[in-house]
């Protein structure tokens, strides 16, 4: 794959990957690698691989957002992997206020207010603050797997809809994660089978 070479600080050498301001934008195929923005209190400085847009069939990783959405912010991501990606507090952050469709997230969180994830496989979630975090209004996992040593998966405001969890949701928030009845939660530990080329 092509790879788009971002610079993964962030100060005002920082140098997204992609900054896909145009109505309808769409990246696909690509390797978004060590994107960087200024850790300025901003949303123009949010999305250290891709700010806006559609990404498709990408790898995202090695990202820092001084602001917020250390892979992606406001951007729909299909089918696309990431990895090692952060914002501005340190959090390891995959995607802030979007949606994710088919994508497989390493040990990070997809983080917003009332977005979706469908036909995702998480492979552990952040340690502190689990795989899908809710802000102000929850968010929504359908046919989500997630798989992984760490015990809380999700740290609150999700809510699960005919999901595999291999680890515990959190009940006890003061905004609880809830699961329907379709679900699987608690099921096993870290070894739970999956396919190591779809992870589903």
């Amino acid at each position: 794959w092509t790879v788009i070479e971002g610079n993964p600080v962030n100060d005002a050498s920082g140098v997204r990957c992609v900054n896909a301001a145009q109505s309808g934008s769409v990246v696909r195929g690509f390797t978004l690698r060590n994107g960087g923005t200024a850790k300025v209190d901003n949303n123009i400085y949010s999305g250290g691989g891709i700010l806006n847009g559609t990404a498709v069939d990408c790898v995202i990783t090695g990202c820092r957002s001084g602001n917020r959405g250390g892979g992606a912010f406001s951007s729909t991501l299909v089918r696309c992997y990431l990895e090692d990606c952060m914002h501005g507090n340190g959090t390891g952050s995959a995607m802030e206020n979007g949606n994710m469709y088919g994508c497989v997230v390493k040990a990070l969180t997809h983080y917003g207010s009332g977005q979706v994830d469908v036909n995702c496989t998480y492979l552990d979630g952040h340690p502190t603050y689990g795989a899908i975090r809710g802000n102000t209004s929850p968010m929504h996992a359908y046919n989500v797997l997630l798989i992984g040593s760490n015990k809380k998966v999700s740290s609150g405001y999700c809510t699960f809809h005919n999901s595999i969890v291999t680890g515990e949701i959190d009940t006890g928030a003061a905004k609880p994660d809830t699961a329907d009845d379709d679900c699987l939660i608690g099921v096993g530990a870290a070894g739970y089978p999956y396919d190591p080329v779809t992870f589903r």
